[in-house]
């Protein structure tokens, strides 16, 4: 029996798994795991987990990192999931510094004072060739009052602010989204929303197919956003549900920091 760790980032979570541990394919273990009915269920914890991330070592310090969501599909990037597994690499190596390689980007890990995670990669971007202004008109929520915007922060997010997050559907929204983009395709939906120190966040996650607690892509979005548009001045907090993030914009690069722990484990044949 082999014992598979658990990390958690604000209630985002995600089982953590060495490449060298086992060769069984990670998109069906995700699968199997990750199923909040019938997965695995950490010591005194939760059944099931946002994710599975498979971590290969390039070199003692640089970890490549890959995220197999719970329907065994995988994304380019997660945020949340590389201070994870930073964090595990602290843990289980004492390093606290990392580079941590992910499809669509190069991340540099650092451990902070206080046990958090803090991240820097390329900064966000807007992508073209979606009809933002055509969404806007067509998205059924109480109050949209800004302009519907996709960024490019590792995975796409189609930004929306509304007056209040907690008042919005967003299941059904991410479904109308869905339908409506051109052509129709999976995306993540983020609502966002100014709020006393910060913004609020709520994200619909591709591969999970549900709100999840935190979102650090989804918050480095945001972050980009504001701080394009005037609403923030380049350093702004996030709050998902799970908590706070904080989030830098500077000319050259991005920062994302906040926390990530070691839940527990579960001892699983490998």
């Amino acid at each position: 029996m082999d014992a598979v760790k658990k990390y958690d980032a604000l209630g985002n979570d995600f089982f953590v798994l060495s490449a060298a541990e086992t060769t069984d394919s990670p998109s069906a273990l995700a699968r199997e795991w990750c199923d909040s009915d019938s997965g695995l269920t950490v010591r005194g914890g939760e059944t099931g987990a946002d994710g599975l991330l498979r971590v290969e070592s390039l070199s003692e310090r640089t970890l490549e990192m890959e995220l197999f969501e719970p329907d065994g599909s995988t994304s380019p990037m997660c945020g949340n999931g590389v201070r994870c597994v930073a964090k595990w690499a602290h843990n289980v190596r004492g390093h606290t510094d990392v580079t941590v390689e992910t499809e669509a980007r190069t991340c540099a890990a650092t451990i902070d004072a206080d046990g958090g995670v803090t991240v820097e990669l390329d900064s966000p971007s807007y992508v073209d060739g979606v009809d933002e202004a055509g969404l806007r008109e067509t998205l059924s929520v109480e109050t949209v009052l800004g302009d519907v915007s996709l960024v490019d922060s590792g995975v796409y997010h189609l930004l929306v602010q509304v007056g209040d997050v907690a008042k919005e559907d967003l299941e059904a929204l991410t479904e109308q989204v869905r339908r409506t983009v051109e052509p129709p395709q999976r995306i993540n939906v983020t609502l966002w929303a100014p709020a006393a120190g910060g913004v609020d966040q709520r994200t619909y996650e591709v591969g999970v197919e549900d709100e999840t607690d935190a979102c650090g892509t989804g918050a480095l979005a945001i972050g980009y956003h504001t701080d394009r548009t005037g609403v923030a001045d380049g350093t702004v907090s996030v709050h998902p549900p799970g908590g706070e993030l904080q989030v830098a914009v500077r000319a050259d690069n991005a920062v994302l920091s906040g926390p990530a722990e070691e839940v527990g484990q579960v001892d699983v044949p490998l």
